[in-house]
């Protein structure tokens, strides 16, 4: 069966592109486009973007942008089954072989374990008799009491108020906090989420924290999250054909139509 990136780089081949022809025009990198003709879903960036870019290359070639996605997705699916059925047969014990020699061992040892009982006296067999001990054990278990100490309890009277009065036992009352524990701090990381909602055609390039940078490929109406610890770094092909948010607080349009910036946020 024909897979993604095959039927992919046969459109391309059947309209003579070049993926460096691609890569200028849709802003994607070379890089990740050999990735996808290869089918190696190893190499490309999370779902997401891969999509974005998916829809780019199908729209340059005009091959119908849903067919794609879909047969993507379906690449998806497939590698996931065949890592679930990898890890369930990665997970089952290897199976002990009964070889001859093993069984012949085995016939021996009970042989001569069957012959050491039955040529003991009868004295013998009853003094090493397993359940005759586990007999007495559970016996003695059943008997003995079990001991139970109740703290002493004095009632005084003040003043025609009764105040309850325990003996102290060494441990701290319900309630009591114990000063040599200490509860352990959790310190929770915020990550921040921007948000980018396309106005107009436009392609940004991302570098989140200290992460590897990469681009994506944005058409009117489409949106896009992505989250850092840290700071955000953007190169903005048409800074006025995105809006902004920064954890749902509008920052607007960064620039004018056409116009290409780099933005670091927060700033």
């Amino acid at each position: 069966m024909e897979t993604l990136g095959e039927y992919l780089k046969s459109k391309r081949e059947a309209r003579n592109v070049t993926l460096e022809e691609i890569a200028e025009a849709t802003r994607i990198r070379k890089t990740i486009l050999v990735a996808i003709e290869n089918d190696r879903q190893d190499l490309v960036p999370p779902r997401v973007f891969t999509q974005g870019f998916l829809k780019s290359y199908a729209s340059y070639l005009e091959l119908d942008e849903s067919d794609v996605i879909k047969r993507y997705q379906e690449t998806l699916e497939e590698l996931e089954a065949k890592n679930d059925k990898e890890e369930i047969v990665s997970q089952q014990p290897p199976q002990k072989v009964l070889t001859p020699i093993r069984i012949s061992v085995l016939f021996i040892i009970f042989i001569l374990a069957l012959a050491s009982w039955f040529f003991k006296s009868p004295q013998e067999k009853e003094e090493v008799s397993p359940f005759k001990d586990i007999h007495k054990k559970e016996s003695a278990e059943l008997l003995k009491p079990s001991a139970v100490t109740k703290p002493e309890t004095v009632k005084e009277e003040s003043e025609g108020n009764v105040i309850e009065t325990k003996e102290e036992s060494g441990l701290p009352a319900k309630g009591e906090e114990i000063s040599s524990v200490k509860e352990a701090e959790v310190i929770e990381i915020e990550q921040m989420v921007l948000k980018v909602v396309a106005i107009e055609e436009t392609w940004i390039k991302f570098q989140l924290d200290q992460n590897e940078p990469f681009e994506v490929s944005l058409r009117p109406g489409e949106l896009l999250r992505v989250k850092a610890k840290e700071k955000f770094n953007l190169k903005i092909g048409n800074a006025g054909g995105v809006e902004l948010f920064l954890n749902d607080k509008p920052l607007g349009n960064p620039g004018k139509l056409g116009e290409v910036i780099d933005l670091t946020l927060p700033e």
